[in-house]
C-alpha cells in the first residue's frame, strides 16, 4: 500500500482521487514529465532529467508486473516509452 501511495503521487490516473493530483508531472501532449508539474510557472517550464523520469516510469511498470497488476504495468510502460521517444525527439 505504501508503494502505491508513492506511485499515486507521481502517476495518479484518477481525477476522483482526493489526495493526489492527476498526472502530477506527466504531460501527455508533449510526451514527457515536467520537473515543476504540468502547469507553467511565471519563470517558465522546468525540465531537468529525462533519465530520472524514465527510471520512475520503469519502476512503476516493474512494480505492476511484480504484484500482478496489468493496468499498472501498462501505465508504467506507456509513460517510459513516451518519455524515451520525446527525449529523442526534443533533445
Amino acid at each position: 500500500q505504501r508503494v502505491l501511495t508513492l506511485i499515486r503521487d507521481i502517476a495518479n490516473p484518477s481525477r476522483l482521487d482526493p489526495h493526489f493530483t492527476q498526472w502530477r508531472h506527466f504531460d501527455w501532449y508533449v510526451g514527457h514529465a515536467w520537473a515543476g508539474g504540468i502547469f507553467p510557472l511565471p519563470q517558465g517550464r522546468n525540465q531537468e532529467s529525462n533519465s530520472e523520469s524514465i527510471n520512475a516510469w520503469t519502476a512503476i511498470a516493474l512494480y505492476g508486473e511484480a504484484v500482478g497488476s496489468r493496468p499498472l504495468a501498462l501505465l508504467g510502460r506507456a509513460q517510459a516509452w513516451m518519455e524515451t521517444m520525446s527525449a529523442k525527439y526534443y533533445w
